[in-house]
């Protein structure tokens, strides 16, 4: 777990809301952290387009919800960067 909550630091993510998620949950957005900024860009369309992939396949549509918002708000410092 240590090199996954590495990962959200390194996105430059403060984690103030991990006492908020439940680990299942935790786990998941640090997975998907840990993939980059454009993965998670990715995720996050993927995830309001309604879409499933392997790594929330086992969340309920709240617990996604969930996910969504988290991976929101790590992402928020980094828009409208330009991304060359």
């Amino acid at each position: 777990m240590k090199n996954a909550v590495n990962c959200r630091v390194l996105t430059g993510r403060l984690v103030l809301s991990m006492a908020e998620l439940d680990s299942k949950l935790e786990r998941c957005v640090d997975a998907l952290c840990c993939r980059g900024c454009e993965a998670v860009s990715v995720f996050i369309n993927e995830l309001r387009a309604g879409q499933e992939f392997a790594e929330v396949a086992g969340l309920t549509v709240a617990e996604r919800q969930r996910v969504l918002d988290e991976l929101v708000s790590i992402m928020m410092p980094y828009e409208g960067k330009d991304k060359s």
